[in-house]
């Protein structure tokens, strides 16, 4: 039998929820890297591996000077696998899928 989610996990993720909605807006007026992997990041906590690889790769093609450590963190947070399959899965660009 499951083991359901901690009071703490579902405030957690609520908080997240609310970060990601947050962000995707700031991000409709303000696309900057930091703000990208800072989405990007929230993305894998809320295990929405396509969007996150995209929001990384929008990061990484803004030039921010973070752009090496930001490298680091996308293969610490995410398999090559994960990686590939949105290469060819269509998610370049989560803004323009309706989320």
């Amino acid at each position: 039998m499951p083991v359901p989610p901690r009071p703490s996990d579902d405030k957690r993720k609520d908080e997240l929820e609310k970060e990601y909605h947050a962000l995707r807006d700031k991000v409709q007026v303000e696309a900057t890297g930091p703000i990208l992997a800072r989405l990007g990041d929230v993305c894998v906590e809320l295990q929405r591996m396509q969007e996150a690889v995209s929001f990384y790769n929008r990061a990484l093609q803004a030039d921010i000077p973070g752009a090496a450590y930001l490298a680091t963190r996308i293969k610490n947070k995410l398999t090559p696998d994960e990686v590939r399959a949105t290469r060819h899965s269509g998610a370049d660009n989560p803004d323009q899928r309706g989320n």
